[in-house]
């Protein structure tokens, strides 16, 4: 997983994918919906 979203050119801050990471350990929630979540947080920030 890691690997894809290092792989792939995106404009998202860095920040992000640490919280992403932070939060699927800490929760355990299903990586899709941490993603959704903080995707959507992303776009409403912009």
């Amino acid at each position: 997983m890691a690997e894809m979203l290092v792989a792939r050119p995106t404009p998202v801050d860095k920040g992000v994918y640490v919280e992403f990471g932070n939060k699927c350990r800490s929760n355990g929630r299903e990586v899709r919906d941490v993603l959704v979540e903080i995707m959507q947080n992303y776009i409403n920030e912009k």
